[in-house]
């Protein structure tokens, strides 16, 4: 197993969406937790340019990407 933590919160980031994208994206991905660090659980370590798209994906997230996920949901 392999833990990739992401340590800056984003305030504007929704785990609903991060971890939609996530599972989508990633099929190692066994879980993730949120608190004072976001950790990411992997059934084995990803690649580097992996890892960085990830925490990339994570601070680029904004409020606009909510609603996306909250239209998609009522539809």
């Amino acid at each position: 197993m392999y833990i990739l933590t992401i340590t800056t919160l984003n305030p504007n980031a929704d785990g609903a969406y991060f971890n939609k994208w996530l599972y989508s994206n990633y099929p190692t991905v066994t879980g993730m937790a949120y608190s004072a660090t976001v950790k990411l659980y992997f059934s084995s370590e990803p690649s580097e340019a992996d890892k960085t798209t990830i925490t990339d994906k994570y601070a680029s997230l904004t409020a606009a990407d909510v609603l996306v996920l909250e239209n998609i949901i009522k539809v």
